[in-house]
């Protein structure tokens, strides 16, 4: 599946917010999206923090899933950002690591933001799961 850069998939189609994707890798986003859209969710795909900080402030998503770690700001930084922007959907912060231990890090991001976490590498199902358990909570 090819994706276009800065364009919503599928949210035009089936008039719904979509879930935004937040990674650097764009392997991860490229699956995750394809994972969401099997689902019937809308998505948009950002590669950045910064990004991903600037569609929220003019537009409002269904949720936000985020990687903890990236480049130029990370996901704490940006869960913290979007918080004191007054954004109040849900945030799900994924992270298989870095400087840290996994779940430390996303642990970190529960307490400063985030509603939920996950920890890579985890299954479609599991994530599928947390997405509507959030989704249901907003």
């Amino acid at each position: 599946m090819t994706q276009v850069p800065g364009r919503d998939r599928h949210a035009d189609d089936v008039g719904q917010a979509p879930i935004v994707i937040v990674d650097d890798d764009p392997l991860i986003r490229e699956y995750l999206q394809e994972v969401l859209l099997g689902a019937g969710y809308a998505v948009r795909c950002i590669a950045s923090a910064r990004e991903a900080l600037a569609f929220c402030r003019v537009s409002t998503p269904a949720a936000v899933l985020t990687d903890l770690v990236m480049p130029e700001q990370d996901g704490i930084e940006f869960i913290r950002s979007l918080r004191a922007a007054g954004v109040s959907i849900p945030i799900i912060a994924m992270s298989g690591g870095g400087q840290i231990q996994p779940a430390v890090y996303l642990e970190m991001a529960v307490r400063l933001g985030a509603s939920a976490a996950l920890q890579k590498p985890f299954t479609n199902a599991s994530l599928l799961e947390l997405i509507a358990e959030q989704l249901a909570k907003a």
